[in-house]
């Protein structure tokens, strides 16, 4: 999505078995050229966090 990460999903294995999984996935808002302006990122289906941003245009 506009070059964005979307979703990682990290496996951790033990002893060739899955012991834990990692998703996590980021929601973005843009601003009406096209960057991104917010990011959330959800942590196994938790929101995390907010990253906010603001652009300056000439």
């Amino acid at each position: 999505m506009k070059g964005n990460i979307i979703k990682m999903i990290e496996e951790q294995f033990k002893d060739d078995e899955l012991e834990k999984k990692i998703v996590r996935e980021y929601k973005y808002v843009y601003d009406n050229r096209g960057n991104w302006t917010n990011k959330t990122l959800y942590y196994n289906g938790e929101k995390d966090s907010d990253i906010i941003r603001t652009i300056l245009y000439k």
